[in-house]
């Protein structure tokens, strides 16, 4: 079975669309489907949960070296009791344990994640889906000192950059429309890239 997203209720847009009614969208204009044939024939598509890590000031984000992306994406969507906002928020939390070793976990990084991260649902991507699958996507916010110990539980094909420096180096059509969402912030009298 594959989740699907009604494709009448989204544009076409090279930007990822900042949407207020993504929870009314999953709970109300998603199906399964037991194919992606099935589902372009009611004009559906299959949905993907992405999400992407980065650090408030420092304007740092992770990076999958391996598939130079900024974001894990998650497509294989299958039944859950999870609806909603649940179900983007389990999905997301599994896109980011696939930047984690999980050989490396102990109390810390439950700490670490308690007090030094923010969840945030950013918006829907939806370019064609001929061209990527809807994405919905969000970022998970860590504090600067919070990214800086987060480095001790990554993946070794996860690389830390500042958002200049992914641009630069794994700009694409996807990666830069998730990397427009990226905003850099500033501490009131500092400048950062």
């Amino acid at each position: 079975m594959i989740f699907c997203i009604d494709l009448s209720m989204l544009k076409a847009q090279k930007e990822v669309q900042r949407l207020a009614n993504i929870e009314e969208l999953i709970l109300h204009h998603t199906k399964m489907y037991e194919s992606i044939e099935k589902a372009a024939e009611d004009n559906y598509a299959p949905l993907t949960i992405a999400v992407s890590v980065r650090s408030l000031y420092d304007n740092t984000v992770l990076v999958l070296s391996d598939t130079e992306t900024v974001y894990n994406a998650i497509s294989d969507i299958s039944v859950t009791p999870h609806k909603g906002a649940d179900l983007i928020l389990y999905y997301t939390s599994i896109g980011f344990m696939n930047f984690i070793d999980t050989t490396k976990l102990d109390s810390g990084f439950d700490n670490l994640m308690l007090n030094d991260s923010k969840y945030s649902l950013i918006g829907v991507y939806n370019v064609h889906p001929d061209f990527i699958n809807p994405m919905v996507y969000s970022h998970i916010v860590m504090t600067d000192e919070g990214m800086k110990k987060l480095k001790t539980y990554l993946k070794d094909n996860v690389e830390v950059m500042t958002i200049k420096q992914a641009k630069e180096k794994y700009g694409n059509v996807a990666n830069n429309a998730l990397l427009d969402t990226f905003i850099s912030i500033e501490k009131r009298g500092e400048q950062n890239e």
